[in-house]
């Protein structure tokens, strides 16, 4: 075969065997997802991001927590500082259930029970316990976030507050002198808001450091700290007040829940002028008032005044009357006045009354039965007097004796007049500075005078057993001139008889009246139970207790443009208790022996005489 032949035998080869088509490829589904592969890469990527802002996420985390704690941290020191701000800065022990902010937060000078720890053994704050409460002086052991000097510490834990939810609030209070720096005060020893006369507050404002710390956490005490200082009031330019109470007569009724006070005031007057911001007058006379507990009221005429604007209240006349609906078993009354009352306060002169037209109360006239006044214990079974005390139903009574009702210009009890059987007079005045018959003057005046008040009246002795009359009492505080110079008067007179068989005679003979020369009791000295009333036994047996005033018991002075007097009563008494004792049954109390036990609350106390005035002029 020649060679050019191979080519297309190869050729012909190659045609009868032809190349094989290829198969097609499967279509792939374009959702067949990741490979293993790309998974672990994608998981790999997602690991080192979170590796790497984790600690951001937590740092974040703990900060919203730190930042809400820290919030309400200090949204409880501010409203602990603003409780303390709502206190009064000082109300006196005896002037009732009130709180100040010393009180609460610097009662006295008693040292904490325990120091605090202050820090744990990792240094991480410690909040301490109520143990912990007290003064600490100024060497004594004390946290970080406490201050320099004297404080008393005060710890409020929830136990103590349950809104407080595991947080401890810290207050830390120092006294503060007025000076720039201001400098820590110190009490005196024995000092406390808890005792009258040992309260004075040693300064007027107060340093406050309010420390939150919350249980088991590691946030860093939150302070706040501020200064709290006492109010300070309008300046009184002028000021003049008058207090006048005639007779006071207090004893109780059995009822069937106990004993219920009974109290009648008679000839009551009280005035006050003052000028500081404002020019202002009130007043109040008043002739008879009579309660029983709160639930019962009397009141004989009465006339009241507030200024501004300038008021005039027409003169008051009421008739007889008595306390609810027992007669005179409680209180019983004749016809009462008072005089026109108008309150001044125009050209910053403020005045209720003067010395020419006095203001005042009056018991008038007796009622149709002949009592101007009888005051009793109430009626009832309940009602039992003791045994030889021969007692007939009202135990203070006042009749047909009469006094002069005229007040002289220098504030006397006048002898002139028209007849009253009880009055109590008075006024409170003030004068311009450049007044050309009396510059600057401030005046205030109070009388008060009786006819013959009975005490204990008896089957033996319808008239009383005792009898006092009030003369007068009276009492002028004045302040007068450019150097504002202060002047006083008091004078008073009254006597005390007591019954015997032949008439009433004076309980002391040699010194029969006391007035204000007296500078001894006329009657403390007498032994009650030497005194024999008739064959009925001696005067301890009805009467505890009585007494005259002397100088030494009244209050007089006047300097520094201020003048002031005080009479606490011309004539006290008190009785013996009067009743038995009862049970919620009515049945008598008896004691070991079976003999009636007296009731306590059943004592009759009268006071004659109480007045008192105060005059200031600092323009």
């Amino acid at each position: 075969m020649s060679p050019a032949a191979e080519p297309r035998a190869t050729q012909g080869a190659l045609q009868r065997h032809p190349k094989p088509e290829p198969e097609p490829r499967p279509e792939v589904p374009s959702d067949g997802g990741f490979s293993l592969v790309e998974i672990m890469v994608s998981v790999g990527i997602l690991v080192v991001v979170l590796v790497a802002t984790l600690p951001v996420i937590l740092s974040g985390i703990r900060g919203n927590a730190t930042s809400r704690e820290l919030t309400q941290a200090k949204s409880l020191a501010l409203g602990q500082l603003e409780q303390m701000r709502n206190l009064p800065f000082h109300v006196a022990p005896d002037a009732g259930d009130y709180i100040d902010v010393l009180d609460r937060y610097y009662t006295d000078l008693t040292t904490p029970v325990t120091a605090p720890a202050c820090t744990d053994a990792d240094g991480d704050a410690v909040a301490p316990t109520s143990a912990s409460d007290g003064f600490v002086a100024a060497g004594a052991t004390r946290c970080s976030w406490e201050p320099a000097g004297a404080f008393y510490r005060r710890v409020i834990t929830d136990a103590e507050d349950g809104d407080l939810d595991g947080w401890t609030v810290v207050v830390a209070t120092q006294l503060l002198s007025d000076g720039t720096p201001p400098t820590v005060v110190v009490p005196a020893s024995g000092w406390t808001t808890q005792v009258v006369g040992r309260d004075a507050r040693p300064a007027s404002q107060i340093g406050v450091g309010v420390t939150v710390l919350r249980t088991g956490a590691t946030l860093a005490p939150v302070s706040s700290w501020t200064q709290i200082s006492r109010t300070r009031q309008a300046a009184t330019r002028l000021r003049a007040s008058v207090d006048v109470t005639t007779l006071a007569v207090g004893t109780s009724t059995p009822t069937v829940t106990g004993e219920v006070p009974v109290n009648v005031d008679a000839g009551r007057l009280q005035l006050a002028t003052g000028l500081s911001y404002a020019s202002t007058a009130s007043g109040t006379a008043s002739s008879v008032a009579a309660d029983v507990g709160t639930s019962l009221t009397g009141r004989g005429a009465t006339a009241d005044v507030v200024a501004p604007p300038a008021t005039t209240v027409a003169a008051q006349g009421a008739g007889e009357s008595s306390l609810g609906a027992s007669g005179c078993q409680l209180a019983c009354w004749g016809g009462t006045q008072t005089t026109s009352l108008a309150a001044r306060v125009a050209d910053a002169l403020p005045g209720l009354g003067s010395a020419l037209s006095p203001v005042g109360a009056t018991l008038a006239s007796p009622s149709s039965s002949g009592t101007a006044l009888g005051v009793g214990a109430g009626t009832g079974s309940l009602l039992l007097y003791r045994d030889g005390l021969a007692l007939t139903g009202r135990l203070v009574k006042m009749t047909s004796a009469t006094v002069p009702s005229a007040t002289g210009s220098d504030c006397s009890v006048s002898t002139s007049g028209g007849t009253v059987r009880l009055a109590a007079t008075g006024w409170a005045t003030s004068t311009a500075t450049d007044d050309t018959t009396d510059p600057s003057a401030v005046e205030a005046c109070g009388t008060a005078r009786a006819g013959t008040v009975q005490v204990l009246p008896t089957t033996f002795a319808p008239e009383g057993i005792l009898q006092v009359d009030l003369t007068g009492a009276a009492a002028r505080c004045r302040v007068a001139g450019t150097g504002h110079a202060a002047s006083t008067t008091a004078a008073w007179s009254a006597t005390v008889r007591r019954w015997t068989p032949t008439g009433y005679v004076a309980v002391t003979p040699t010194t029969p009246t006391t007035t204000q020369a007296s500078t001894t009791d006329a009657l403390e000295s007498i032994d009650l139970s030497t005194v024999p009333v008739g064959t009925y036994g001696y005067l301890d047996d009805w009467i505890a207790s009585w007494s005259a005033l002397t100088v030494g018991e009244t209050t007089r002075t006047a300097s520094g443009g201020a003048a002031e007097v005080t009479i606490p009563g011309v004539i006290t008494l008190r009785t013996q208790p009067l009743r038995k004792q009862v049970d919620s049954d009515g049945a008598v109390v008896t004691d070991e022996a079976g003999q009636p036990v007296a009731e306590p609350s059943s004592t009759l106390s009268v006071t004659l005489g109480a007045v008192s005035c105060t005059a200031q002029d600092d323009r």
